[in-house]
């Protein structure tokens, strides 16, 4: 005969299913937390230990993923924890080069993979226009025009058009009220490309004549609107350059002297700073170099924020002839500033200072020695990699992971040219008449196709397309492009 349970074992029953119930919810909770925190339990050490998190993503995407010989159940874009040391690490897809690379994982430290570029093992330029003469090409920020001058003693640009599977050109020729001397006779006229804006629609152009030189800027959509900056200003500059997100905001280097450019207003500043030998545009920030002190001989780097006094960085006692540059950026949430002098650079973070009060804002965490004297010193465009570079090799220095790889030696012999940024994580460069990509660190290197050397390479702004130029049998020249993601 059945018996209820005496509300005594009932309420004990009921306890003990909510004990259950609220240790097993913690202990779920607990184990997700630790899960998601990286902790993993080591089979062989018996041991709760703390892993790193791996994200991987490839161009294109759906690779397969390899951990130290071991496939990964899942395709790119994917994760994976791995204990903290060194792993080898390789992304492959059919019809592509097989990506590695070997890296030291910290335990509870995020890694990211991301940035993979996997390159088709067949790769054959296709010629997508003739040009039967060229002397020089600059491809725009965006990835969306190449600009190109047939004839330097000519003023005529003609402008590809990127964008499209089938490329479009248009040529924009300069009037000769534009640029000064243009209807004299037996002057040498010399045009050379010098700068693009940020939005792709303007370009500075150096004009040469006659032992005189003056500064135009032109506007893709509408020559008319070209704007002669040395004749309205009647002044002699030496350097200029678009101020970040501008095309009418400048700064210029006139007489050894710093001066911000606005060409709407039709007006230019007083010096900003003087006696520079070169400076360097980051946003409203501008880093410069000062000529050596003709009594020290010493050499001041700093720089300066629109409308604020030069803040000094860094003294330089070396000698003249030894290259000293500057370089800023901005990399999650700290600004950066990079001195070089000689082989040694010196790495500043924090924020940049409005005044010399402020310069403890600016604090040296790293630095570092090149193989040799830095001739160029740039930073990736999305701020995160330094590159030092002398003519036959470069290294890169990592401001997240605070790594400074080894040196890269660069394929080839001549000419000495510096390399360039194909996007934040890959660089080219086309000595000896090879296009060849390589990672920031100089892993994954890949000798593209024949080009033409000294004129410039781009991708699409898809990624779709790697554009360079090229020479054809008969002497003439040919935009061509090699497909980055087969179809």
């Amino acid at each position: 005969m059945y018996h209820p349970p005496s509300k005594k074992k009932a309420l004990a029953a009921r306890v003990l299913t909510y004990t259950l119930m609220t240790v097993s919810v913690i202990t779920l909770v607990t184990v997700s937390l630790l899960y998601t925190l990286g902790y993993r339990f080591d089979t062989e050490d018996k041991q709760l230990e703390l892993s790193g998190l791996i994200q991987f993503a490839t161009t294109p995407a759906a690779a397969t993923v390899e951990i130290d010989g071991v496939r990964h159940d899942q395709v790119t874009p994917t994760k994976e924890t791995v204990r903290a040391g060194s792993h080898e690490f390789v992304m492959w897809r059919e019809g592509y080069e097989t990506w590695r690379k070997t890296i030291s994982v910290e335990s509870g430290v995020l890694t990211w993979l991301n940035y993979a570029r996997l390159v088709p093992k067949t790769r054959t330029a296709e010629s997508v226009a003739t040009i039967s003469s060229l002397a020089q090409t600059l491809a725009s920020p965006d990835k969306r025009f190449m600009a190109v001058v047939p004839d330097a003693s000519k003023p005529i640009v003609t402008f590809y058009n990127l964008t499209a599977d089938t490329t479009s050109e248009t040529s924009l020729s300069l009037t000769p009220d534009n640029y000064s001397e243009a209807a004299t006779p037996q002057i040498v006229h010399h045009f050379e490309l010098d700068e693009w804006d940020q939005a792709g629609r303007y370009l500075l152009v150096k004009h040469s004549y006659a032992d005189k030189q003056e500064w135009l800027v032109i506007d893709r959509q509408d020559g008319k609107m070209t704007s002669n900056i040395t004749r309205t200003f009647d002044v002699a500059i030496s350097k200029v350059v678009f101020a970040d997100n501008s095309a009418t905001l400048l700064y210029a280097m006139v007489d050894g002297s710093l001066r911000k450019i606005n060409l709407s207003q039709a007006t230019i500043s007083a010096p900003l700073v003087s006696a520079i030998s070169d400076f360097e545009v980051y946003g409203n920030v501008i880093g410069y170099v000062h000529v050596a002190d003709p009594t020290t001989g010493q050499r001041q780097v700093g720089l300066i924020r629109d409308g604020e006094d030069p803040v000094a960085l860094y003294t330089s006692s070396s000698a003249a002839q030894v290259p000293v540059h500057i370089g800023l950026s901005h990399y999650f949430n700290k600004d950066y500033a990079v001195i070089s002098d000689g082989v040694q650079v010196k790495v500043l973070s924090g924020s940049f200072p409005a005044s010399q009060t402020e310069r403890s804002r600016l604090k040296t965490t790293s630095s570092f020695a090149f193989s040799s004297d830095v001739e160029w010193l740039q930073l990736s465009p999305a701020g995160r990699f330094i590159i030092v570079q002398n003519a036959a090799s470069y290294a890169s220095y990592d401001l997240e992971r605070k790594e400074l790889s080894p040196v890269a030696i660069l394929a080839g012999t001549t000419p000495p040219s510096r390399v360039d940024w194909l996007d934040d994580y890959y660089v080219w460069s086309d000595r000896s008449d090879t296009l060849t990509m390589r990672e920031f660190d100089g892993a994954n290197q890949h000798a593209m196709n024949q080009v033409a050397t000294g004129f410039d390479a781009t991708l699409s702004q898809n990624g779709r397309w790697l554009y360079s130029i090229g020479k054809q049998s008969n002497g003439h020249y040919q935009l061509q492009r090699v497909r980055m993601i087969l179809r």
